[in-house]
């Protein structure tokens, strides 16, 4: 997901605010590190594929559709905190399945 890297470039073109941008992206971040704990907790629960396939379709709905809402900077706002939630997903779910598949050495 390139957008964590990129949104500001992308924001600036249809947002000329580079103020806000920077704020989305901060909040984005919290987003980030405050949905870990939520997707730990929901991989406990439901296992690997349920939330991989969840996250996954997430994403697929998110990240195309942001071509259409980013002129608008609520929708953009809240697109990039769920790419940013996304992202934190991932990367929960990496490392223990990881752990699974070639041991803990």
């Amino acid at each position: 997901m390139g957008i964590v890297g990129m949104y500001k470039n992308y924001g600036l073109e249809e947002i000329n605010d580079d103020a806000f941008l920077s704020l989305v992206g901060s909040i984005g971040a919290v987003f980030n590190g405050l949905s870990r704990p939520l997707w730990a907790a929901l991989y406990d629960r439901y296992g690997f594929k349920t939330i991989f396939v969840s996250i996954s379709l997430l994403g697929l709905i998110t990240t195309p559709s942001l071509a259409y809402v980013s002129e608008y900077k609520p929708t953009f706002f809240i697109w990039l905190c769920t790419a940013y939630t996304i992202i934190g997903g991932f990367n929960v779910l990496f490392p223990p399945i990881n752990a699974k598949i070639f041991g803990s050495k």
